[in-house]
């Protein structure tokens, strides 16, 4: 081995992708060892890592031409030893001549002093700072002016960032090509238009704020549903080189904030919006005005209120058909559409603000080649039927479509182009409708999750790679779970819920019986019925995922959900902190707290002693 040509062996080295193949090869000989070490271009070290100055010394040594370097102590206890530090931090920036990107998770004991460290790292590019809890401001400010060619800067879950003079100063270089921020409370997202002239570059950018409690639930405030953020050019900035676009869990109302960026993209291809509130018609048509190059376009959302006239106000989703007429008329070049509507109930269509005209409009305008629609109400047999003769079609997945039966399978199985289906908790489709899959053509992949009326041996054959799930099991997320009871004997002769009577009761849905089971706290660990698994608790952040696993469970085994008279009554209960809070709510609601009743019962008998006839009163005048 120690014959061979030095450069027969880097070839050798450049074929194992491996880190464990690669260190295991550094084992075999001197030769390889000292190649491969100066062939690492990365490596990633958390737990194990001896933080003493020595070590990091003679892994610097090691490695000579780092180029990439991650740093994550996720999981980490005190029990795994010390952490890198400061001092630590300096080795690696001191020592890696050719670093260009560093990502620090999980470092609590890197501060500020710290970060400061990265200006000796005058070729860094791209910087991650994920939970990083002892960065502020300053230290961010450091890096700011001294990497002068940093170009990539994400920020995830630090929470002491909060005023941006290192944002100002980055906006005033211009060097910075791509933006993340995530769940860092002390940047606003009015805050980012300070970042001036920085946009005329930046290429990519995201912002989300931490999701709160009910962040998901309509809310007391009411939006203006023809109000236009884009009618007077209020911020001047430009954004001609965005491509890349997502904002998540933003209030953009009354401070407009990050909304004006949607009218000032010109070369955008990809948008993602998650759960922003008060945009409406206007954002989505001025952006479709000047972004004819839009690929791919995402929207998550959720229930709103919204103006009407005289006063009243309506509780639907951001968006109605005109966004989708004004996006098929200028944005041809649409390849993927994703829409999640959360929280609206399929015996309210209206809900959602699009209809299946607009939406057809839409897929047969544009040459859409990924579709994914989650809880589309709007969509029926007659929807699948125009997806059918889409030629461009070749992934298509669906969600809580209640109104999608065997016949629209049918449909969509004679078209030709379509290579990948999914099916997550459809109860309107049946063995009968996956048998139709198979007859035209064979898909490259089908995906059956959480059907109730769909066998596995049905779905077999019909793809080349078949993914079948029956029971929607939380076991590996770590959820609490409750023990659901059996139906009284009455509610059991009338049969199971299935499809549109199924509700999920945190989002508000009506049933259309009063029946229901009782839910009561099981033991800790697994509550079961008949030896099944079921439902989890919810938490503070679960919310999406304890939705769909109560609807799935319930439908799937044939129980009433819990009945709450009405949505109103819902949203009431939801901003109660506690369920002691939530039942007396309905205590009150429904017959009163027990000092009202009780004033109650003292009145009517102080009225029935008073009761007497008057001189001139007869019985019938009494009666």
């Amino acid at each position: 081995m120690e014959d061979l040509p030095e450069a027969l062996v880097t070839e050798i080295i450049k074929k194992i992708t491996r880190t464990s193949d690669l260190n295991s090869l550094s084992l075999v000989s001197k030769q390889l060892y000292k190649t491969e070490g100066n062939q690492r271009g990365a490596i990633r070290v958390g737990s194990g890592l001896c933080t003493a100055t020595e070590a990091l010394t003679s892994l610097c040594a090691r490695f000579p031409n780092l180029r990439k370097v991650e740093i994550d102590y996720s999981g980490w206890i005190p029990g795994h030893g010390n952490q890198l530090d400061n001092k630590g931090l300096f080795v690696f920036s001191s020592q890696c001549s050719s670093l260009i990107d560093l990502t620090l998770s999980f470092c609590s004991y890197i501060d500020d002093s710290g970060l400061g460290c990265l200006a000796y790292c005058k070729t860094l590019v791209s910087l991650r700072l994920i939970s990083a809890p002892q960065i502020t401001s300053i230290g961010l400010f450091s890096v700011a002016v001294g990497c002068t060619g940093l170009s990539a800067l994400h920020l995830i879950d630090c929470e002491k960032i909060g005023s941006v003079e290192w944002l100002e100063y980055l906006g005033m270089d211009g060097s910075l090509y791509e933006l993340v921020v995530k769940n860092c409370e002390g940047i606003n997202h009015h805050d980012l238009l300070k970042f001036g002239s920085g946009w005329m570059k930046l290429q990519k950018f995201e912002f989300e704020k931490k999701r709160k409690r009910f962040d998901r639930l309509p809310g007391d405030k009411v939006y203006d549903p023809l109000y236009d953020a884009h009618s007077m050019d209020i911020y001047d900035f430009c954004c001609e080189s965005l491509k890349d676009l997502r904002l998540a869990h933003i209030e953009t109302w009354p401070e407009i904030g990050l909304r004006v960026v949607l009218g000032k993209c010109k070369a955008l291809e990809n948008l993602c919006l998650q759960y922003v509130r008060a945009l409406n018609d206007n954002d989505i048509i001025a952006l479709s005005r000047s972004c004819s190059n839009l690929k791919s376009i995402s929207l998550w959302l959720n229930l709103q209120r919204y103006y009407i006239d005289d006063g009243y106000c309506e509780t639907r989703m951001s968006f109605t058909d005109n966004c989708l007429y004004a996006l098929a008329q200028n944005c041809r070049m649409l390849q993927t559409v994703d829409l999640k509507f959360e929280g609206c109930f399929s015996g309210w269509p209206s809900e959602i603000g699009f209809t299946q005209k607009g939406f057809l409009v839409l897929i047969q305008s544009c040459p859409i080649r990924v579709l994914v629609l989650n809880t589309a109400n709007f969509l029926d047999d007659e929807g699948m039927k125009a997806l059918s003769s889409s030629p461009h079609l070749e992934t298509l997945e669906l969600i809580f479509c209640p109104a999608v039966t065997d016949a629209g399978i049918r449909f969509i199985a004679q078209n030709l182009c379509l290579r990948n289906l999914t099916l997550r908790v459809c109860h309107g489709v049946t063995d009968v409708g996956v048998a139709e899959l198979g007859r035209e053509h064979m898909l490259e992949s089908l995906v059956i999750e959480y059907c109730g009326e769909i066998s596995l041996q049905a779905a077999q054959g019909v793809a080349k790679s078949v993914h079948y799930s029956s029971d929607y099991s939380v076991e590996k997320k770590g959820y609490k779970w409750y023990q659901i009871l059996p139906i009284q004997d009455a509610a059991t002769k009338e049969g199971h819920v299935g499809g549109e009577e199924a509700q999920d009761t945190a989002s508000g849905s009506g049933s259309k019986s009063p029946r229901c089971t009782s839910l009561s706290p099981g033991r800790r660990g697994r509550g079961q019925h008949h030896g099944r698994e079921l439902a989890p608790t919810l938490t503070r952040t679960n919310y999406a995922d304890w939705a769909m696993l109560m609807r799935v469970q319930l439908q799937v085994h044939g129980l009433w959900v819990i009945w709450i008279s009405g949505p109103k009554l819902v949203r009431v209960l939801a901003a109660k902190d506690n369920t002691k809070a939530a039942w007396d709510t309905i205590k009150t609601l429904r017959v009163g707290a027990e000092r009202v009743r009780d004033a109650k019962a003292q009145t009517r008998r102080r009225d029935y002693d008073r009761l007497a006839f008057k001189d001139d009163e007869t019985v019938e005048m009494k009666v």
